[in-house]
Formats: C-alpha cells, sequence, structure tokens
C-alpha cells in the first residue's frame, strides 16, 4: 500500500514539475520579446557606455598622479615622455611607477578633457596646445 502512494506521489510531483517547465519557457519566450523590442532604444544607451566620460579639471584633485603630472607638464610648458614626467614627479616626491603613470593619463586622453596625446607615451596639456596653436593642431584642421 505504501509503493502504491509513493509512486503516485511521484507521478504527481513529476506532473507539477512538467508544469512549471511549460510555464519557464512560457515566461521566458515573453522576456525575450519585451527584450527584443527595447533593444533599439538600448542601443544609444550602449553607444552612451562606450562613450569616455568627460572628466573636469576639478577631477584633477581626485587623482594624485594626474595632478602631479599636470603640474610637471605645466612647469615644462610643452608635452613630456612619461619617463621624463615620472622622473620629475619623483624629484618633487612623488614616486610612481611608469605603467600607472601611463594608464592614468591614458584615461584622461581618453576623456578628452586635460591631457592629450602627442605621440606613444608622450603626453600634453590641452590648455597650452591651445594657447601654444600646436603645428599637429592647426594641420588635423
Amino acid at each position: 500500500m505504501v509503493g502504491g502512494d509513493l509512486l503516485s506521489l511521484i507521478k504527481a510531483k513529476q506532473a507539477q514539475l512538467a508544469k512549471l517547465h511549460a510555464e519557464l519557457e512560457e515566461a521566458q519566450a515573453l522576456l525575450a520579446t519585451v527584450l527584443n523590442e527595447a533593444a533599439p532604444s538600448s542601443g544609444t544607451s550602449d553607444a552612451r557606455r562606450r562613450r569616455a566620460r568627460r572628466r573636469s579639471t576639478k577631477m584633477l584633485e581626485h587623482s594624485p598622479t594626474a595632478r602631479d603630472a599636470a603640474k610637471a607638464l605645466r612647469a615644462a610648458g610643452r608635452p613630456l615622455h612619461a619617463t621624463t614626467i615620472a622622473k620629475i614627479m619623483k624629484r618633487n616626491g612623488r614616486t610612481v611607477a611608469l605603467g600607472t603613470l601611463v594608464s592614468t593619463l591614458s584615461r584622461w586622453v581618453k576623456s578628452r578633457s586635460v591631457f592629450y596625446r602627442e605621440r606613444p607615451n608622450v603626453f600634453g596639456l590641452i590648455t597650452l596646445r591651445e594657447r601654444s596653436g600646436s603645428p599637429r593642431r592647426a594641420a588635423e584642421t
């Protein structure tokens, strides 16, 4: 008698599972259609996410590496190679790994607000480039 009750209980649970699987598949299909309908509008948000966040010069205060690099570039008055910037920073008591410096400045270059890249690993301040009317800038326009 116990074996029959157990068998009927297992069959009932299997029927419930089959019903739940069917409901799950239906819900997944509905979700897929909702996501596909929303896809065109989410394409613009993807483009926004890929675009670099614009950083202000005020943000330099929160990035000691970028702030010290900007001071070194301002003092030099021209674009400098990353190793030269690191040496100047070291003379001023701030030691920074070359990879960290290049990475930090590259992020700032990507945001197009404070630094620009003259050549590989050569960085300058946008404000100094605009004042001096760099020949490269004139060639771009």
